[in-house]
């Protein structure tokens, strides 16, 4: 896979969008030195720069300032340019070329368009850069950023502005600024060095490029749902598929995965929908053809189950794994889950009708209190199953079990006092089940 991304690297090289940048002479008169103490570095400016005295002055060109970002950040600039200024400790010190690809990914997913990576020689070492265009809310704007490491530290510095005759012109200049970059006290990279780090550099390199090699395969959108899922984010992820599934109705890895995310937002008949299409697209991904015999059996349909598990055998007579699944589908005695859940809603709707009337269920009240619980537990577990989302399940199971609880002890003359004592539990219940719509 290493061998894959640097030929894909080596390709982009190729057709001039990466190239090499020369080395640049010292930044010419005018100029004026800021220190950093802090950080422990200085850096020649032009002498018409000036800083801003308040972070929020250049809300323009970063967007909303987060006062509690533990990563130091400041502006230098006048009004036809700037420098942005980002301090960022790294841990791990990667190469030129993991650099340049972390970088690729970043740019994707920031929408930088015309990406052109070069090296700037900063401290007597080599450094990354690269230019690129940005177009969001703000306008559009050309951007040259240096990503100058020593120590474990990245001193990030973006050169922007608005005009790209003006970049034209000043690129060069912004590199001869950025070379002056110097360190007031040199660092010690030698424990960066040990083979702890390299490993773990290793093993980053190969998470990197294996998300660039699925956006290469799949598409932005794709690679960017499965980095999505990888954070267990699947509501972001169910968004950037639909999106993908929209642009591409037939994208059969954009079905794949979006059948994942329903699962586990428990959507499972949405899910057995695109585990369909992605068999209309691709009859001989096995893997998914058995993942649709669960969903098919959990979801009622064991002909068509039985139907998927006949095909499989048929493909390969050999297999012992499709000869387990059919043995499953006979042994494994699956739940009704249809039958589970209209069960639970039955028992629910038939206490608080019964209670209502005074019925039989006042004389034993404690009881039917007690089934509430394993019918909860039911309803709960099979509304995935017959079409209702997770979410909308869990609001329904509190409101239901909790209705029927108080209800009954209401009629049963238990007072009020029962009542309130159970109206912290309803709101406790109510805010856990908000806080997971919000964020679903």
């Amino acid at each position: 896979m290493a061998l894959r991304m640097r030929m894909l690297l080596e390709r982009h090289r190729k057709k001039g969008t990466i190239n090499e940048v020369p080395r640049f002479t010292p930044v010419p008169g005018g100029i004026k030195t800021y220190h950093n103490d802090r950080h422990g570095f200085e850096i020649d400016l032009p002498e018409n720069w000036q800083a801003p005295d308040k972070p929020e002055q250049f809300d323009r060109i970063l967007g909303p300032v987060d006062l509690t970002d533990p990563h130091d950040f400041f502006q230098f600039g006048c009004l036809d340019e700037a420098f942005n200024f980002v301090i960022n400790p790294l841990g791990l010190e990667p190469s030129l070329e993991d650099t340049e690809t972390e970088f690729t990914l970043f740019a994707q997913d920031n929408h930088f368009y015309d990406v052109v990576f070069g090296r700037i020689t900063v401290g007597g070492r080599e450094h990354v850069c690269a230019h690129y265009r940005v177009q969001d809310r703000w306008g559009t704007r050309w951007n040259k950023k240096y990503m100058i490491v020593f120590g474990g530290i990245e001193y990030s510095i973006t050169g922007t502005c608005n005009d790209p005759q003006f970049f034209a012109r000043r690129e060069s200049d912004w590199d001869a600024i950025v070379a002056t970059f110097r360190l007031l006290v040199p660092v010690d990279d030698s424990s960066l060095n040990s083979s702890r780090n390299s490993r773990l550099l290793e093993k980053r390199r190969d998470i990197t490029e294996l998300r660039l090699l699925r956006r290469e395969i799949g598409g932005l959108l794709y690679g960017q749902a499965y980095d999505a899922i990888e954070m267990e984010n699947y509501p972001l992820a169910r968004a950037l598929l639909m999106q993908c599934l929209r642009e591409n109705p037939d994208h059969r890895l954009a079905h794949k995965e979006m059948a994942v995310v329903l699962k586990e937002l428990g959507e499972m008949r949405g899910a057995l929908r695109h585990r369909r299409e992605v068999k209309r697209l691709d009859p001989a991904d096995t893997v998914n053809r058995i993942n649709l015999v669960e969903l098919l059996a959990g979801c009622g349909d064991r002909k068509e189950a039985w139907r998927e598990t006949d095909e499989l055998g048929a493909m390969d007579p050999n297999n012992s794994h499709y000869q387990e699944l059919r043995a499953s589908l006979i042994n494994k005695k699956r739940p009704n889950y249809q039958l589970r859940f209209f069960l639970s809603l039955l028992y629910f709707l038939f206490v608080i009708y019964d209670a209502l009337i005074g019925g039989v269920v006042l004389r034993a009240y404690w009881l039917p209190v007690i089934g509430c619980v394993p019918a909860a537990h039911y309803f709960n577990q099979s509304g995935p199953w017959v079409g209702i989302n997770r979410k909308t399940t869990n609001w329904l199971t509190m409101i239901l079990y909790l209705s029927t609880i108080m209800i009954t002890l209401y009629k049963q003359g238990l007072g009020t006092l029962i009542i309130v004592l159970l109206i912290p539990v309803f709101m406790i219940g109510m805010a856990i089940l908000a806080d997971n719509a919000l964020k679903e």
